[in-house]
């Protein structure tokens, strides 16, 4: 009953279907993500056939997924572990397919504001999930840190490991920063502060130095290229917050590139 309902929700606001899939990437196993997945390319097709008067809409991230495309192509031609390739290659076209289509799609603004809120939402659920894993100490795998580190656990919440986890949530951060910048009422902007404060203090709590390195590049470039000035005033703002920041996270800043950190191999 609940399937049936989903669909013809789905059938009549497209939107819904791309807000269901960027819920089920984070929360759901990975037979009934891919299910939804199919779902809404199924509904993204159908309404740009039936619905629409098709017309290719030539946009400036259509040349960036060919690119993508053609390094996992080659990627997968030449891997020694051909059928883990091609699982990952099918994965990756997927995911360019549903931008592909999504990016063809005529949604308004509004609709499009919707799905990034959701987006946002849908983070700060899991940044909240990954925040009482660190608080509690839920139990991790051993390859996931180093015994020598002092970390007893990291937040990860339903990713495989918190790198993974942390690759998601930097992704994540650049997006609500810009819809913060662009909200025009005052409450609005408190939310989304909300929520982005609670998806970096999960970053931090995933331990993760690449995702730490990958955060402070995407802000850097972000306010490179909306303002430099605000670039500017960001740099002692960052440097001040390294003086509040725990011992644990410092300690691991500082073991980048250390050879004495077996987690750096």
């Amino acid at each position: 009953a609940l399937g049936i309902v989903f669909m013809i929700s789905v059938l009549k606001e497209t939107f819904l279907a791309v807000g269901a899939y960027i819920f089920a990437v984070v929360f759901l196993p990975d037979a009934l993500t891919l299910l939804v997945f199919g779902i809404t390319i199924l509904v993204i097709f159908i309404e740009l056939i039936f619905y629409d008067s098709f017309e290719y809409n030539v946009t400036p991230i259509g040349n960036i997924l060919f690119l993508l495309l053609s390094i996992f192509t080659i990627r997968t031609v030449f891997s020694v572990d051909r059928a883990g390739s091609i699982r990952d290659f099918v994965l990756n076209v997927g995911s360019i397919v549903f931008i592909f289509l999504w990016t063809q799609l005529k949604i308004d603004r509004e609709k499009f504001r919707k799905i990034v809120y959701f987006l946002l939402f849908t983070a700060f659920l899991s940044g909240l999930y990954g925040i009482v894993q660190y608080i509690i100490g839920v139990p991790m795998e051993s390859g996931w840190g180093d015994p020598n580190s002092g970390i007893e656990t990291r937040g990860f919440a339903t990713f495989e490991n918190p790198n993974i986890f942390a690759e998601y949530l930097i992704m994540i951060i650049p997006v609500g920063y810009a819809v913060m910048l662009r909200e025009k009422k005052f409450k609005n902007r408190i939310l989304t502060l909300g929520m982005g404060g609670a998806i970096f203090a999960s970053l931090l709590f995933t331990f993760s130095r690449g995702g730490w390195l990958g955060a402070a590049a995407g802000a850097f470039l972000f306010l490179f290229m909306y303002q430099l000035s605000m670039l500017l005033k960001f740099i002692p703002v960052a440097l001040m917050g390294l003086m509040i920041l725990p011992a644990s996270i410092l300690s691991r800043i500082a073991s980048i590139g250390s050879l004495q950190d077996a987690s750096n191999f």
